[in-house]
């Protein structure tokens, strides 16, 4: 789904997404009863809050069809109507923004904010229910698997960015992995998953093309205690504290060689916000560090602490764009 296309309203005013994060439920065949007499809201935020009880939920203000959140990292609105889109605006300039859409939940849904300031979309008939938290670096978008019929799969689309699984678990979200430079704009952290005990339950990541799918293996890896709380939580901020630039093995070679220039830095720094002195001075400095790397059949990378603090990192030949 196109997250361009989709109804209109506050939300889609408060940036133009120029990447977007679709979120589905796959395989959604079978229902639960809910009790219409609990208040349900809060109940599925405490459950959430139970399994995630680090979270600092940054409470939204209500205005108009939304629910707007702002944090040092940016703002975070979250529609009422399920069928619109969640949309990040990250304060660092790497993009615009980037969309967060929900087609699992049932059209009639209307969101509701839980005491703590979660926004939860809860329906009677459902297996799953989603309670999204704006966190100060970070979006979460917990899925509440109600019962043994949730399905196991859930999917999250990125459309413009290239998701990338990492030895721990966790996702990198970059841009074009083609280009000569990639820019980390986002993360996924490493998933988890716990049953109502508190009971890991067996959850990792796929990655199919701009999709990435989180697996949890409850209906087959035993016995669990209902509901599951399993986690994809948005660092967008890059990686929370750090950003990652990366380049080809071309652009290497010409840091290497001291002509690295032009675009190459330019577009760098608007990203960062960075004077473009400082980038430059950067790669001078490390010419020789990039030909090390070079040599190695490697790339050159910079760990990134917006916006003057830049330290060289290597890039694994085979990986994002270096090959």
């Amino acid at each position: 789904m196109n997250c361009q296309t989709r109804p209109q309203g506050l939300v889609r005013a408060v940036a133009t997404t120029t990447a977007c994060l679709t979120f589905t439920a796959l395989g959604i065949t079978s229902a639960t009863g809910i009790d219409d007499g609990t208040d349900i809201i809060d109940r599925i935020a405490a459950d959430v809050a139970t399994a995630a009880p680090e979270a600092h939920v940054t409470r939204p203000t209500v205005m108009d069809d939304a629910f707007v959140a702002h944090s040092e990292s940016g703002v975070t609105a979250i529609p009422e109507n399920p069928m619109e889109d969640i949309v990040v605006t990250p304060t660092s300039g790497l993009v615009e923004s980037f969309g967060v859409s929900m087609p699992s939940v049932p059209a009639d849904a209307v969101a509701k904010m839980a005491d703590d300031g979660t926004v939860v979309y809860a329906s009677a008939g459902s297996p799953v229910s989603l309670a999204v938290q704006a966190l100060p670096h970070a979006l979460r978008a917990a899925v509440v698997l109600v019962d043994s019929s949730a399905p196991e799969r859930y999917s999250l689309t990125f459309e413009g960015l290239t998701p990338t699984i990492n030895p721990d678990g966790s996702v990198t979200l970059s841009t074009d992995s083609q280009a000569d430079v990639v820019l980390e704009v986002a993360s996924l952290d490493a998933p988890w998953a716990r049953d109502a005990t508190g009971t890991a339950v067996p959850t990792h990541y796929e990655v199919a093309h701009d999709t990435v799918i989180q697996v949890v293996d409850h209906v087959a890896h035993g016995n669990y205690a209902y509901p599951i709380v399993a986690d994809p939580t948005v660092q967008y901020d890059c990686g929370s504290i750090s950003c990652t630039v990366r380049w080809n093995r071309t652009a290497t070679r010409n840091i290497r060689d001291g002509s690295l220039v032009g675009a190459g830095i330019t577009t760098i720094a608007a990203a960062f916000v960075a004077p473009v002195a400082i980038i430059a001075g950067f790669l001078a400095v490390n010419g020789t560090v990039a030909g090390r790397y070079y040599e190695n059949g490697n790339c050159f990378g910079a760990k990134v602490y917006p916006p003057t603090l830049w330290y060289p990192t290597q890039v694994k030949r085979g990986t994002y764009n270096c090959s």
